[in-house]
């Protein structure tokens, strides 16, 4: 009988270590994105931010032939890591003299220390949205490019990384690379909607009337920015170090739930360079308001 049970238990073991293995074989498609980028390793890009390395990686899905077409270079936003927010625009090139970029799948990735994905921000550059396909020779810029990411909610925090997943293109029809010249012009926007309150903080950026901000920022950053001493202040600093850029044009507001949307702008800057930016905004009882956050 005592023979009996041993060989049940005995069972019972083997089983749940099988368990296990097959458990640990079965693979999330972000953690397959991992073992690609480890395959991969970092390039030469890496740059410390916050004592955190941050690279440009690319998936092993995208072939050879696309890796020279496309090339990125990255900016993340120092001020708001400082407050515990990752973001970052993204400067891509297409490097072919005859080739169109129809598409381009970029992410932003928080890999923790056991090398989990700890947060993702993918974004899509698309034929049929914004700015459209990447002309031949044409390189293009984009400012606060990915969703913010809140560091503060995160633990383990091992590397960031730009990631380019999907590349897709074909031959040109038209090689005349676009026009950067552009005119301001001023959008037609709706009192009190999302996009006017961008367009009040734009005006206000650009006439220095800087505690006028406060009444486009939401509350829950403001309370952050003033918590502390001379908080404002230093934000305000980092501000004035930027350039304001000649806006250009206001997009409509992207709904990202009931109360959050995106408003997308295109500005200009004295170099000539056209910059795609991204603003966050929530709604706070009637009002609209942007936020860091």
């Amino acid at each position: 009988m005592k023979k009996k049970y041993l060989w049940i238990i005995v069972a019972v073991v083997v089983l749940a270590v099988i368990g296990v293995v097959v458990a640990l074989s079965q693979k999330t498609d972000e953690e397959k994105l991992i073992d690609e980028l480890e395959q991969i390793g970092q390039t030469d890009q890496t740059t410390e931010f916050g004592g955190i390395p941050i690279s440009y990686q690319v998936a092993s899905s995208v072939s050879e032939e696309a890796k020279k077409v496309v090339s990125i270079s990255y900016r993340v936003d120092k001020g708001l890591l400082d407050l515990g927010k990752l973001t970052a625009g993204i400067t891509i090139t297409n490097n072919s003299p005859t080739q169109i970029v129809e598409k381009a799948v970029i992410s932003l990735v928080v890999f923790g220390k056991d090398g989990s994905v700890l947060a993702k921000s993918t974004k899509t550059i698309s034929k049929d949205v914004g700015r459209g396909a990447i002309q031949p020779s044409e390189t293009r810029e984009y400012e606060y490019f990915f969703d913010q990411l809140n560091l503060k909610l995160l633990k383990d925090i091992n590397r960031f990384a730009v990631v380019l997943e999907q590349v897709g293109f074909k031959g040109a029809t038209n090689t005349t690379p676009p026009s950067t010249t552009q005119t301001s012009v001023t959008p037609t926007v709706v009192a009190g909607s999302p996009e006017q309150v961008v367009k009040s903080f734009y005006q206000a950026w650009a006439e220095g009337k800087y505690e006028d901000l406060k009444k486009y920022l939401s509350s829950a950053d403001l309370q952050r920015l003033t918590s502390t001493a001379n908080g404002y202040q230093q934000w305000v600093d980092s501000l004035k170090q930027k350039e304001v850029p000649t806006l250009i044009s206001v997009a409509g507001a992207e709904s990202i739930s009931d109360s959050r949307v995106q408003v997308k702008t295109v500005v200009l800057y004295k170099d000539g360079k056209q910059v795609d930016m991204f603003w966050p905004l929530v709604k706070e009882g009637t009002e609209w308001k942007i936020t860091l956050m």
